[in-house]
């Protein structure tokens, strides 16, 4: 009896685990194809709890803004002389992605 009781964690265990390896890799496949194309120009994500202010004070850190996203911590940012990604993600950004590529997230210009 002790056995079965043994076996019940380790499956819940093992599902937990199967999940969330599958989970991972199906997010990584979509966010490796959104990386920038061009090194100046990106869309950062911004940690969502950030005002709007927040994130775009962070994101003219980085460079230009060009554009703020559907959602006021997406803002899209461009800049000449350098890696715009490692910028935004040395200004606080969780994710940069392809600026092109976020379109759909952008709705208005700054």
């Amino acid at each position: 009896m002790a056995f079965a009781a043994v076996q019940v964690p380790m499956r819940f265990f093992l599902s937990l685990t199967s999940g969330a390896t599958l989970l991972a890799g199906l997010l990584a496949v979509p966010l490796m194809a959104a990386q920038p194309l061009q090194p100046e120009f990106a869309a950062g994500v911004f940690p969502p709890w950030w005002s709007a202010s927040q994130a775009l004070a962070a994101a003219a850190q980085a460079g230009n803004v060009q554009r703020v996203g559907a959602f006021p911590f997406i803002v899209v940012v461009r800049r000449t002389d350098g890696d715009v990604s490692a910028r935004l993600r040395s200004a606080g950004a969780f994710l940069t992605l392809d600026a092109f590529g976020a379109a759909a997230c952008i709705t208005r210009l700054v």
